[in-house]
């Protein structure tokens, strides 16, 4: 992995612990390369998966991060590949989770990455207070920006959904695209192999259209992502067979059991895709959903996956012009706030690499 050991970090592994030594410059003393080490230790567990856990660590300062820890030899999972995603887009730290570096001993792999102590998106999306119209307009700008890099440097996340949506600040409202573990390039290749979430999963991923290679594209993260904006503005993911879900606390990599999991109506969105139904808009106008607001969800959930919009052209919809956005009330300042966060978060980040960034 040449590319990726420019973000590897020196590093003794000890049981509950982890020290890196980076290397400093100092004009004053002469020193040309002074080694600096940082000791992280291990203070409790976020989540856990079927390949890993999520731990908090920090340090004796007080910094925190999030570190991911993959054990080796799982099957045929390539982790170099989620390594790579981050690499991609380590630069836009204001619309994806900020990647620390990652490293490595006999039995696992680590990424380190930012810690966000609000959660993610699940945590918060059945609260009114919090998913309000402006609130919701910015949540889904936020991600469209974040799904139109991503598209256009040609990876699909493929795991969209709340629990993969960190919240970096409740106000303004602020969140960060997470979790990389099933994303793929698609240049040079095809998407065939199936990864869905229940309730965010697209008609193609789940079988419903009469399409022959059983191939698919970067359109099913434009459905993922208009089945969160639907739950926002409604409380409810579209096509389930009953309105209740489960309430989920878990972040980072976690899982729910299955019985938790929302349950897609196949038979309702295969009628919707063979155009015997139309979209089922009575739940966003029982919650007073504006139009504008619900011709953007549609143009995301459109049966078939060639005419579903674009992450780009979502973002010039009427619901999220910066007229329009503005008029309804919203921080002018949000978009710079984020920008500037990204900015002085990066130094820490460029530190941990003095042989890339001299």
């Amino acid at each position: 992995m040449p590319h990726l050991d420019r973000y590897k970090l020196e590093t003794t592994v000890f049981d509950g612990s982890v020290v890196h030594t980076t290397y400093t410059t100092d004009l004053e003393s002469r020193q040309r390369r002074t080694p600096v080490q940082t000791r992280w230790t291990d203070k409790k567990t976020l989540g856990a998966g079927g390949f890993g856990i999520v731990v908090l660590q920090e340090t004796d300062g007080g910094e925190l991060r999030a570190v991911k820890k993959l054990l080796k030899g799982m099957g045929n999972i390539d982790y170099s590949r989620e390594l790579k995603m981050l690499s991609k887009v380590a630069h836009r730290n204001d619309l994806f989770v900020l990647f620390m570096g990652w490293y490595e001993n006999a039995e696992c792999i680590y990424i380190a990455m930012e810690y966000i102590q609000h959660g993610d998106l699940s945590q918060y999306i059945k609260i009114p207070k919090f998913c309000t119209p402006k609130n919701t307009r910015e949540i889904t700008r936020q991600l469209l920006e974040g799904l139109q890099i991503l598209h256009q440097l040609e990876i699909c996340h493929r795991d969209l959904k709340p629990q993969n949506v960190l919240v970096a600040s409740t106000d303004p409202v602020w969140v960060k695209i997470a979790d990389f573990g099933v994303s793929k390039c698609t240049k040079r290749t095809i998407l065939r192999t199936r990864f869905m979430s229940q309730g965010y999963a697209s008609p193609e991923l789940l079988g419903l259209l009469p399409l022959t290679d059983m191939t698919y594209t970067n359109e099913i993260d434009i459905w993922a992502l208009g089945c969160i904006v639907h739950e926002m503005l409604t409380g409810e993911i579209p096509f389930l067979d009953s309105p209740q879900y489960f309430d989920s606390q878990l972040s980072l990599g976690s899982e729910p059991d299955d019985a938790q999991m929302p349950q897609t109506d196949v038979i309702a969105l295969k009628a919707f895709c063979d155009g015997s139904i139309e979209f089922p808009t009575d739940r966003m106008r029982r919650s007073g959903v504006s139009d504008a607001a619900e011709e953007c969800v549609k143009s995301m959930l459109v049966g078939i996956p060639k005419f579903r919009v674009t992450a780009q052209d979502a973002l010039q919809s009427d619901w999220l012009l910066p007229d329009g956005y503005l008029e309804a009330g919203a921080q002018p300042n949000a978009e710079q706030s984020r920008r500037n966060h990204m900015l002085v978060s990066s130094r820490p980040f460029l530190s941990c690499f003095p042989t890339m960034f001299g």
